[in-house]
């Protein structure tokens, strides 16, 4: 996944990052597509379904840290309502995207792995080459 960095420096580059694709959708979204071609829409379609399933596992990976932080004690219960007042999300679902995380090993990195269940499962959700509904 990569090197470490401090927390404020992760923090940082998580933020840059998270607006460079805020900006780069709005863009997309602002853009026509009514001449691009049905060709072009299939492509779209699948960087889109390999954005959203990357998109997926970073979030199985932060859900499985918030249940399990590797740098502070963890308040699950507290942790739920404040989820659930911020992303208007059922209880049932942050719990179970919570579980699915720890499950698949999405809270690892590389610096600290755990052992996930199924590890080549765990790599492939985290990159986006497969998605939840491949796991059966």
């Amino acid at each position: 996944m990569g090197e470490f960095i401090a927390g404020a420096s992760a923090r940082e580059e998580f933020r840059v990052l998270q607006h460079q694709v805020d900006d780069a959708y709005a863009q997309m979204r602002e853009l026509s597509s009514d001449e691009v071609g049905s060709a072009f829409r299939m492509e779209m379609a699948e960087r889109l379904e390999a954005q959203e399933r990357a998109n997926r596992g970073l979030m199985y990976r932060m859900f499985a840290q918030i249940a399990d932080p590797p740098d502070e004690v963890g308040l699950v219960g507290a942790l739920v309502d404040s989820l659930w007042a911020r992303l208007r999300i059922p209880r049932s679902e942050i719990k179970r995207r919570m579980k699915v995380g720890a499950g698949s090993g999405s809270a690892a990195n590389s610096s600290a792995r755990r052992c996930p269940q199924l590890p080549l499962v765990a790599d492939a959700v985290e990159a986006g080459t497969i998605g939840e509904d491949h796991c059966g």
